[in-house]
């Protein structure tokens, strides 16, 4: 009797057990660029999930959207004439559709294209480094206080971006540190090997959400743009759709 009792208790704790394995979320890991208007609109897609899928677990890695173009030998929708047009057209369709807080501001192609944003992704790798807990936090500030044509904020410059970093909660010591290490190698390095990882996975631009699924190869696990979140929760096994709007 007492060999039944512990047999029992034993598969119990065995189901247990296996129950957390199978309930252990997979991580979506999205690569962002702050000028990518896109990636912007993937952010607040995949907020609206977190909660939602279970199964989720989400994490942003800061990468080079200039250095992915150029190994992919792509070149942005604005800068050809008939996909730039589309692209304002898009970005506003499905920012309305989607119901987020966006819009292209004024100083977009400066910003982007003029000065562009390699040193704030290497502003951006500093924070994830000295402060993972507030990197996320400054992600969703920064979009919020870029594309928007109500005093937009010019992220290409360091000081504008380091007046965000506190608005995140970033102490005034821990934004000079982050200053101090954004030209560092080391960060320099991590920036790099997070864009190259990008590259060998096959992608061509942002936004890049990659599923690591246990059952499949990286390669095939990733999905471009912001108009597949459904692939997302299909890689995850969700059986509810979406949440969109």
């Amino acid at each position: 009797m007492l060999k039944m009792i512990h047999l029992s208790k034993m598969m119990t704790i065995s189901r247990r057990m296996f129950s957390t394995s199978l309930s252990r979320p997979t991580m979506v890991e999205m690569f962002y660029d702050l000028a990518s208007p896109y990636t912007c609109l993937q952010v607040h897609l995949l907020d609206r999930q977190l909660g939602h899928w279970k199964s989720m677990d989400l994490k942003m890695t800061p990468v080079s959207i200039a250095h992915i173009m150029k190994a992919s030998s792509n070149s942005p929708p604005i800068k050809v004439q008939a996909k730039g047009r589309y692209m304002f057209r898009d970005l506003k369709d499905l920012s309305e559709y989607y119901r987020i807080p966006f819009a292209l501001p004024d100083i977009f192609v400066d910003t982007v294209f003029e000065k562009g944003t390699v040193k704030t992704q290497r502003f951006m790798m500093a924070v994830h480094e000295n402060a993972p807990e507030l990197h996320d936090k400054l992600i969703r500030i920064a979009y919020a206080n870029f594309f928007t044509t109500e005093n937009a904020v010019d992220i290409a410059n360091i000081e504008e971006m380091k007046k965000l970093a506190s608005k995140a909660g970033c102490s005034t010591d821990l934004i000079a540190k982050i200053e101090q290490d954004m030209n560092d190698d080391k960060v320099k390095t991590a920036l790099k090997q997070n864009t190259d990882r990008v590259v060998e996975l096959g992608c061509f631009g942002l936004p890049i959400t990659l599923v690591h699924r246990s059952d499949e190869p990286l390669e095939m696990s990733w999905v471009f743009g912001s108009d597949r979140i459904h692939i997302i929760g299909h890689y995850l096994g969700e059986k509810e759709p979406p949440i969109l709007r």
